[in-house]
C-alpha cells in the first residue's frame, strides 16, 4: 500500500466559495431548442423520440410506485425535461430474492432489473431537473442508446448503479446533480456478452455532489458502499472530473474504484472527497480497488494528484467528532442549498445562486499547525495532494 502524504491542520472556521459555485440553477432548458415536444402524464410510460430534436416537457409529472422500470424513453435525439420518479424499492430491498443477498421470506423489493428511466434513443439525449429516488439504478443507458447529459437532476436512494452503461459504447456527462445515498456512481463495467468498446468516449463529472451509501442489503452482502466507478479493465473511457464534492465511507467495499484512471484522465480539479469513518478505513481504502491501471485506489489517487495540481482534498473525520457533527459540518449545509436552489430537490432555482460556504479555506501546499487555535474549535485533519 502506498504511503499517504498527510498534514494536519487546525481550521478555525473560515467560509470561503465551493466547489459547487459555480453553474446556475436557471440556465436554458433544452426544451428552448426542441424542434417538437410533448407534455408527459402520468398515464404514459413509453416515450418515442420520432424526430430529431423531440423534448417531453415532464415538469410537474409524477410518477409513483412502480415495479422494474419506471419510463423508457426512445428514438432520436431529444430532450427530457422535469418530472419525479418516485419508485417504491425500500431501505432493505434486495439484490435477487435469495439468502444469499439477505432476503429473508415476506415481499420481496428486487432491485437488479429496474431503472428510473431506460434511454434507448441511439442519439444524444439531455436529461435535466429530473428526480429520481427509490430504485435499483437511476438513469440505464440500453445497448442501442446514445451519449447522454445529465444536468441539474437528483437522484438519490438508488440501490445499485446512479448512471449504467454496461454496453462499452456511450459518453456521460454529469453537470450540477446531487447523486444521495447511491450505492454505486458511474459505472461502465460490461456485462457478459457486450464485447464493443467504442473509443472517444467521455466520463465528465463536473460541479456535481456524490454521497456513497452501503444499504441495508447489498450484492451478496458485501461490506461498505460501492464505488464511485465500476469500472472495465479492458474498456477505459476518458474522464473529466472537476469541481465536485465526495461523501465516503465509514466503510468503502473492498476493490471497488473510488477514482479516476491513470492515464485516462484528462482533466482533474477542486474535488474534495469528505471521509466519514477513521483514518485507518480510509487508509484501508486506499489499498483497495486495483484494477488495469493501478494496483489501488492510494496509486490513483497519487498518480492525479501529482498530474493535475488541485486534484483531489481529502478531510477525515477527526477521532473526536461523531458522524452525524461530521455530516451537519461539512455535507448537510451543501446539499440543503443544492436543494434550495434545484427544481429537482424542491427548491427555487435562482439566476445566480450563492457559493455553497466551506468551513475550511483551501489548504497552504506547506501547512503548519494554528500556533494558537481557538478554544473549542474543530481540529481537522486534511490530507493533502
Amino acid at each position: 500500500m502506498m504511503a499517504t502524504n498527510r498534514s494536519a491542520v487546525w481550521m478555525i472556521g473560515v467560509a470561503l466559495a465551493s466547489a459547487l459555485g459555480a453553474g446556475s440553477a436557471e440556465a436554458q432548458s433544452c426544451l428552448a431548442s426542441a424542434r417538437t415536444s410533448e407534455k408527459a402524464s402520468t398515464s404514459n410510460r413509453d416515450y418515442s423520440f420520432d424526430s430529431t430534436g423531440h423534448g417531453v416537457d415532464a415538469r410537474g409529472v409524477t410518477w409513483s410506485n412502480i415495479r422494474d422500470h419506471a419510463i423508457l424513453a426512445d428514438g432520436a435525439a431529444g430532450c427530457w425535461s422535469g418530472g419525479t420518479i418516485d419508485g417504491p424499492y425500500p431501505e432493505n430491498a434486495v439484490y435477487e430474492c435469495s439468502s444469499e443477498h439477505g432476503y429473508s421470506g415476506g415481499t420481496c423489493w428486487d432491485y437488479h432489473t429496474t431503472a428510473g428511466i431506460q434511454i434507448h434513443s441511439g442519439t444524444p439525449t439531455t436529461i435535466e431537473d429530473l428526480r429520481i429516488l427509490d430504485y435499483g439504478d437511476g438513469v440505464d443507458l440500453a445497448e442501442d442508446a446514445g451519449n447522454v447529459v445529465i444536468r441539474r437532476s437528483y437522484l438519490g436512494n438508488l440501490h445499485d448503479d446512479t448512471v449504467e452503461d454496461d454496453w462499452g459504447t456511450h459518453s456521460v456527462t454529469v453537470e450540477d446533480s446531487l447523486f444521495e445515498r447511491v450505492f454505486m456512481g458511474l459505472a461502465f463495467k460490461r456485462r457478459s456478452g457486450a464485447s464493443d468498446c467504442e473509443s472517444g468516449r467521455v466520463f465528465a463529472l463536473r460541479n456535481s455532489l456524490v454521497q456513497l451509501h452501503r444499504f441495508t442489503n447489498s450484492y451478496k452482502q458485501k461490506s461498505g458502499h460501492g464505488g464511485l466507478y465500476k469500472d472495465d479493465e479492458g474498456c477505459m473511457p476518458e474522464f473529466r472530473v472537476t469541481d465536485n464534492v465526495f461523501l465516503m465511507g465509514p466503510v468503502a467495499g473492498s476493490g471497488q474504484v473510488q477514482f479516476p484512471a491513470v492515464g485516462e484522465t484528462t482533466e482533474c480539479r477542486n474535488n474534495v472527497l469528505l471521509w466519514q469513518g477513521t483514518m485507518s478505513a480510509y487508509e484501508s481504502m486506499l489499498g483497495t480497488g486495483g484494477s488495469s491501471d493501478a494496483g489501488s485506489n492510494g496509486e490513483r489517487l497519487e498518480w492525479l494528484n501529482r498530474q493535475f495540481n488541485n486534484c483531489y482534498t481529502v478531510i477525515v473525520k477527526p477521532a473526536g467528532q461523531s458522524a452525524a457533527d461530521f455530516l451537519a459540518q461539512r455535507w448537510n449545509p451543501r446539499v440543503a442549498q443544492w436543494k434550495s436552489t434545484h427544481a429537482a430537490g424542491g427548491g427555487t432555482p435562482a439566476p445566480n445562486p450563492d457559493p455553497v460556504p466551506d468551513p475550511d479555506p483551501v489548504p497552504d501546499p506547506d501547512p503548519t499547525p494554528d500556533p494558537d487555535p481557538v478554544p473549542g474549535a474543530p481540529q481537522e485533519p486534511i490530507l493533502l495532494p
